[in-house]
């Protein structure tokens, strides 16, 4: 009989061990969850008193995200060169985009224009912010450095390294090797 009770108290003792570690687990989870309906809301729902838990209807407008096929945009740009605006719109956005992903860099022709004025300026603005910026490249970051060096004017690996420390900043290298899944 004392074994029955041992046991049922054994059993009983983990039951309220693990309701006492499931609240627990709420009680620590519940800020960051509310933190992340919050960043959902809008601006009034998320100073209202009392506070609501679950936005009325989510805006993922509030998290911006470009991904941008690099050589693309910078044709983009230059086709752009006659409106000042609309240049200045285009360039200003991916600058300051919440989190970018600037895909095949290397795969652009260097000039001094898109390497120093434009790359140099959107990688020094969003490093000084600590904003999110992510990058491919079929290029290690050693070819990507000799890349950024020639322009067809001259060499300068100064400038090129100043860019490629700016990445360094910005990023963790991740090597990805793989098929080639576009034949």
């Amino acid at each position: 009989m004392e074994s029955n009770t041992k046991q049922i108290t054994s059993v009983w003792a983990k039951v309220l061990i693990y309701v006492a570690l499931s609240l627990g687990a709420i009680i620590m989870l519940f800020p960051f969850i509310f933190m992340i309906l919050t960043s959902l809301k809008t601006y009034s729902e998320s100073i209202a008193v009392p506070p609501k838990l679950f936005p009325s209807v989510p805006q993922f407008d509030n998290y911006k995200v470009a991904m941008v096929y690099y050589p693309e945009f910078l044709r983009a740009l230059k086709e752009s060169f006659n409106t000042t605006d609309e240049f200045k719109n285009k360039f200003n956005y991916i600058k300051k985009v919440d989190v970018l992903l600037l895909d095949d860099i290397g795969a652009e022709t260097v000039t001094e224009w898109s390497r120093d004025e434009i790359l140099g300026t959107i990688l020094q603005y969003r490093m000084e912010e600590n904003l999110p910026t992510l990058f491919t490249s079929n290029l290690t970051i050693e070819e990507l450095e000799k890349h950024l060096s020639t322009t067809s004017k001259d060499v300068d690996i100064v400038k090129a390294r100043r860019i490629i420390e700016r990445i360094k900043q910005l990023t963790i290298n991740i090597t990805m090797i793989s098929e080639n899944k576009r034949k």
